[in-house]
């Protein structure tokens, strides 16, 4: 399995494109792909798993992209185990009436942090357990975020609203600003891991 060029960025959107917008991290990551910067490598996956450790441990910086329910209460969609307690960039709402929670219309920076926990090959499936297992069979784990997409619709054959393809978009771009910042204030630094592990 190939990853970035040493020390580039990678960028992973998954989600499920069955089930409406859930794919939006996957359709950003499509967008991401076309871009010529050799720097700069995306995946488009239905889902994690444990084969990313490589991709990821050779990498500068990770940002993850996934969508989450715009309606979601910010603090269960932050505070989770490995995740900064608060977002990098802060969540913008419309109110809605009839509603006690507003619709988040914007993407989301979350910066990660893995902690400790016990790590199952099984279960790899959290961009949090993948930087661990990263660490714990390449001996590195680099910077990471997680750029959450809000989106409405998640069953079975929706159509993307209009405000989510906005905010697809807005995804993008974030995206573009975070990885050309960090390509050029990291230090450049030699990335070695477990050749093994890329068969």
């Amino acid at each position: 399995m190939g990853g970035p060029a040493a020390n580039g960025v990678l960028v992973i959107g998954y989600g499920n494109d069955l089930r409406g917008e859930d794919c939006a991290g996957r359709l950003a990551a499509e967008s991401i792909s076309q871009w010529d910067c050799p720097d700069v490598e995306a995946m488009s996956l239905h889902q994690l798993g444990p084969e990313l450790a490589w991709n990821i441990a050779a990498s500068r910086l990770v940002i993850f992209v996934d969508a989450f329910a715009a309606d979601l209460p910010i603090p269960e969609m932050v505070d989770r185990p490995g995740i900064a307690p608060k977002p990098v960039v802060p969540v913008q709402f419309k109110p809605r009436k009839g509603r006690k929670q507003p619709l988040a219309e914007h993407p989301v920076l979350i910066k990660l942090r893995p902690t400790v926990r016990d790590i199952s090959l099984g279960h790899a499936s959290d961009p949090v357990t993948l930087l661990l297992l990263s660490r714990e069979l390449c001996g590195r784990s680099p910077q990471a975020y997680m750029v959450g997409i809000p989106a409405r619709r998640f069953g079975i054959g929706d159509e993307l609203t209009e405000a989510t393809k906005a905010a697809i978009i807005e995804a993008v771009d974030l995206i573009k600003m975070l990885s050309l910042w960090k390509l050029r204030t990291m230090p450049i630094k030699s990335v070695a891991v477990n050749q093994h592990l890329a068969t």
